[in-house]
């Protein structure tokens, strides 16, 4: 039976390998989506080992967004949600031993996110299309909510990772959704001017992708990332006068 990795020296717990055999069981669709896991009893029987020890695995298991126990019902497989992995992200970042910086941020962005708008022009779809349109339309309605525009804006941003057609773009970024939430909480892009900029940017990077334009929708994203640090930075030296405009913009 494999076991899972305990730190050097630890002996495993008989608790680990009845998680690792349940995980693996999981993984591999043993017990299918949406299924009810044998009883804890029957469980208790199969493995050898106490109800309580099954209780525990089942707990970890749960913790790992692996399972949902219901009361009185069970524990049931339930499909993995990449919320856990961003609050993991979000805590991990904030206590890192060296800081993350706005321009650690933004070259991760710059990396993830031109190619990102790229491929969105290459193969968004009519439904892709409308998922941004509506998330854009969001940025310019919810100006006056400083939460509620930010998580619209990481959303513009989700709906191209979508319009991607790779799977793992849309994994990645909502697995960073709350660090870019928090980002843009603690920085200038809460500040009116700088919403209204990011807007327009949002604009000329929509108006690429709907043309299909992979050029164009990198170039946007690219220079709209470079305004953003720019604007972070002025946030963060106490300098927040004047907004950059994208070009052909009024």
């Amino acid at each position: 039976m494999s076991r899972t990795a305990n730190p050097p020296g630890a002996i495993p717990s008989v608790a680990d390998g009845v998680i690792e055999v349940l995980r693996e069981r999981i993984t591999a669709g043993v017990y299918a989506l949406g299924s009810r896991l044998p009883s804890e009893r029957d469980m208790a029987q199969e493995f050898g080992v106490s109800r309580a020890t099954i209780r525990q695995a089942i707990l970890a298991l749960e913790a790992r967004g692996l399972l949902e126990v219901r009361d009185r019902s069970g524990a049931y497989v339930q499909a993995p949600t990449t919320g856990r992995v961003s609050d993991a992200l979000l805590q991990l970042i904030s206590q890192t031993p060296r800081s993350i910086t706005i321009r650690d941020l933004v070259e991760v962005r710059m990396v993830f996110e031109v190619e990102m708008a790229g491929l969105a022009a290459e193969r968004r779809t009519r439904e892709d299309l409308r998922q941004i349109a509506r998330a854009l339309a969001d940025t310019a309605a919810l100006v006056d909510s400083v939460e509620d525009w930010a998580e619209a804006d990481v959303e513009f941003h989700g709906a191209l990772a979508r319009a991607t057609a790779n799977p793992l773009f849309a994994i990645i970024y909502d697995s960073l959704r709350s660090a870019f939430i928090e980002q843009r909480m603690r920085t200038g892009t809460t500040l009116p001017e700088t919403r209204a900029a990011a807007f327009r940017w949002h604009q000329r990077i929509f108006d690429a992708v709907g043309t299909g334009d992979a050029a164009g929708a990198r170039r946007a994203m690219h220079e709209h990332l470079l305004d953003a640090r720019q604007t972070m930075l002025r946030y963060a030296t106490g300098d927040i006068d004047g907004v950059s405009q994208p070009q052909g913009s009024t």
